[in-house]
């Protein structure tokens, strides 16, 4: 419960999410456009160069199958708003920070 991954992007490939177990929160956009709480067989599916965000709401933990669909290149072409790094900066540090943008590309969506 309340863990998930921060608002992020994929630029070329399509995710979707089908809740196998639990509650779990979605958020759409930045600065956020939509929130959308779902359960059991609900789907959701995010285009490429959407940012999109999740965690587990509930009580119990959950489960959840994500199918990312396009070429295999693109899987890990992520993007995150510069509010994610800022907010990784402040809790975790410079070195976390470092890392971090090492494996993703900020703001480049839009």
């Amino acid at each position: 419960p309340g863990q998930g991954p921060c608002l992020h992007s994929h630029n070329s490939t399509y995710e979707t999410f089908i809740v196998l177990e639990g509650t779990i929160e979605y958020i759409i956009g930045d600065p956020i456009e939509h929130r959308v709480t779902m359960g059991k067989w609900d789907t959701l599916s995010c285009p490429p160069k959407v940012y999109r965000g999740f965690k587990n709401v509930g009580d119990t933990d959950a489960v959840q199958l994500t199918v990312i669909t396009g070429l295999e290149e693109g899987r890990d072409d992520v993007s995150a708003p510069d509010s994610v790094i800022q907010d990784v900066e402040t809790r975790f540090g410079d070195k976390v920070a470092s890392a971090f943008r090492e494996i993703v590309t900020f703001d480049t969506v839009n």
